[in-house]
């Protein structure tokens, strides 16, 4: 998760690591935990930035939870406090979490319009795997298989914020192992199958991407 502010603003509110965390972990219910009770202290110290942020991150776990309805609540009521605050870039939050909405809805387009203005607010060396990994879904949703391709890509470039996104980063090689065997290229296919698995060669053994991986490997061989 790409978190807006810093360090400075983020620090004394340790939920937002957690949040974050438990997300990436598929843990939704203890990441909405986290961000229900984050977002209360924020409120309580008027800090808009986390407050901001903590809204991201509960809709994101409603939406691991599969709770589309309560994530849109979340994502308007995101809105309307990006809309008070003076920092109108943090629109990008909201913009973020709308797309992931309209990818759990199958409205691939409005997602790419989306996720396309929330990368043009962010600095070029603020992390932004996770707005990249989002783009690259909604590309391939939409069939765009080469726009897919390329988004993933763009996620392998040394960014800052890959010490909490390092999931998204090995698993753009399994997805771009995908999109390679639907475009024909089975050595292409292979490379990446092959650099995901060497990459996450130590990561649980129950993870069905790992499974899979070497499964499709294995018949490309």
């Amino acid at each position: 998760m790409v978190w807006e502010g810093g360090g400075r603003e983020a620090a004394p509110y340790p939920d937002l690591s957690a949040a974050r965390v438990y997300y990436n972990a598929g843990r939704s219910e203890e990441a909405l935990k986290a961000a229900e009770q984050g977002y209360r202290i924020a409120e309580a110290d008027e800090n808009l930035a986390v407050m901001r942020n903590l809204l991201w991150a509960k809709g994101l776990a409603y939406l691991g939870l599969g709770k589309t309805t309560e994530a849109q609540e979340t994502a308007d009521e995101l809105k309307a406090l990006v809309e008070k605050s003076m920092n109108k870039k943090s629109i990008r939050l909201y913009q973020h979490l709308q797309a992931q909405i309209d990818l759990e809805n199958r409205n691939y387009e409005r997602a790419i319009v989306n996720l396309k203005a929330a990368l043009a607010l962010l600095l070029p060396q603020n992390p932004h795997s996770d707005y990249y990994d989002s783009l690259a879904k909604a590309y391939e949703g939409s069939g765009d298989l080469e726009n897919a391709r390329k988004t993933y890509e763009k996620m392998q470039a040394p960014i800052s914020g890959r010490f909490t996104t390092g999931n998204l980063y090995a698993l753009s090689f399994y997805r771009l192992g995908l999109i390679a065997e639907k475009q024909g290229d089975k050595a292409r296919a292979r490379e990446n199958y092959q650099k995901f698995l060497e990459i996450w060669k130590d990561a649980d053994p129950g993870l069905p991407e790992l499974a899979d991986a070497k499964k499709r490997l294995a018949a490309l061989s």
